[in-house]
């Protein structure tokens, strides 16, 4: 529900779901009575963000590359009614620094807007599968193979110290 295969990516489709999802009836599990939706103050808010909201959306677009993405042998694919090209890359903050180092995306927020640079950059190489780049780019940030600042012994042994910007 929300998605149309006439959309550029899954964004609308993410604002549909986080709406719906949040507008659920919380009969009594917030306090007496029937409330008409969650409370803004709801801890459970953060499980369900929206693309409206800046967020990245990093869980749900892990969780849409899991389901959407086929044939690699690590993503289920289950989902065949939406194009891989769809997909927005789960930025987190290893991707959004390694993407910022490869020229992919001049933001510095990591943000809704920094998740979609960067994946129209990555179509550029696969506009049929942008985000099967994800976990190679997060890798190199969660081993701590490429530092945040210009490290020269780490800098010179580094697989991307070719297009590195840093």
């Amino acid at each position: 529900k929300g998605y149309s295969p006439e959309d550029k990516s899954v964004k609308e489709a993410l604002i549909s779901f986080s709406e719906r999802a949040l507008g659920l009836k919380t009969d009594g599990i917030y306090g007496p009575g029937p409330l008409p939706s969650l409370p803004s103050g709801a801890g459970v808010r953060f499980l369900f963000p929206s693309p409206e909201g800046r967020s990245p959306c990093k869980r749900l677009n892990l969780f849409l590359r899991w389901m959407v993405r086929r044939g690699d042998g690590l993503d289920f694919g289950l989902w065949k009614g939406v194009s891989p090209s769809k997909l927005i890359i789960p930025l987190d903050t290893h991707i959004a620094r390694i993407s910022r180092y490869l020229g992919l995306t001049s933001r510095n927020s990591a943000d809704w807007a920094m998740a979609e640079e960067v994946t129209d950059s990555l179509r550029k190489l696969d506009p049929l599968d942008p985000t099967k780049y994800d976990f190679s780019l997060s890798r190199l940030g969660i081993l701590d193979e490429c530092p945040t600042r210009r490290d020269p012994i780490k800098c010179e042994s580094c697989m991307i110290k070719g297009v590195c910007v840093l």
